[in-house]
């Protein structure tokens, strides 16, 4: 990945859109996915987090699809979602030389 194409997306998009896949897509707890993410309080995770919309609106606001057939939709998509976080995390030490020369020093 690039870096022009890595800094496309921040890092907080892609955990938002993480959580929300898991929250959506997958069908975990709201309980395991606030954990998973870190947050203090469940109520986090469940005001910023359960909102299928955010993924793709176009596709939520079609009307000739059930919900199901959107899910689907949604879960084929879910791969290509996970590559790009992966990317954007294999490429951070690129992004982020600094930080990776810190982290050398500590360890």
């Amino acid at each position: 990945m690039s870096r022009a194409t890595a800094r496309k997306h921040k890092l907080h998009d892609l955990r938002h859109t993480f959580g929300t896949l898991k929250v959506c897509c997958d069908k975990l707890d709201t309980k395991t996915v606030s954990i998973l993410l870190g947050h203090s309080n469940v109520l986090t995770t469940l005001k910023y987090y359960t909102h299928p919309e955010t993924l793709d609106k176009g596709l939520f606001l079609r009307g000739d699809l059930s919900e199901s057939q959107k899910l689907g939709i949604m879960r084929e998509k879910q791969a290509e979602i996970y590559g790009m976080i992966g990317d954007f995390l294999d490429a951070i030490p690129n992004l982020y030389p600094k930080n990776q020369q810190k982290r050398s020093e500590t360890t």
